[in-house]
């Protein structure tokens, strides 16, 4: 059965410049979140498709800049169980994320790619 892919996040390092290129060349809104200097982008904006997503600043020396993407999985623990026998590895092991009726987990692919499982709670 094939996961759907859900909202990504980038992840940047400075603050001030994060999305320029986006809003100026793809005319992307922001939308600030209760989460400190968290945006949220509305991939939609009235279109019939599109992929909402969030921008997050990172500190010097934590994680690499980069793409976020996250497949809706009806449980974490099942599919992290098989990455690293699928020549992956597990970056973030599943956690719940308190308050967000979420649990998610980090996984890597053979190349470094981060990619995120999300298991909505009941």
């Amino acid at each position: 059965m094939t996961q759907p892919i859900m909202p990504y996040q980038i992840a940047a390092r400075d603050g001030k410049k994060r999305h320029t290129i986006q809003a100026d060349l793809l005319g992307w809104k922001f939308d600030a979140m209760p989460l400190p200097s968290y945006e949220i982008i509305d991939g939609k904006r009235g279109a019939d498709f599109g992929i909402n997503a969030a921008i997050y600043p990172i500190e010097p020396g934590g994680e690499q800049p980069g793409i976020r993407i996250y497949a809706n999985v009806d449980s974490t623990e099942a599919y992290m169980a098989k990455v690293e026998g699928l020549g992956g590895k597990v970056i973030v092991p599943p956690m719940e994320l308190p308050g967000a009726g979420i649990k998610i987990g980090f996984f890597a692919h053979p190349e470094g790619n981060v990619v995120g499982v999300v298991e909505t709670l009941a």
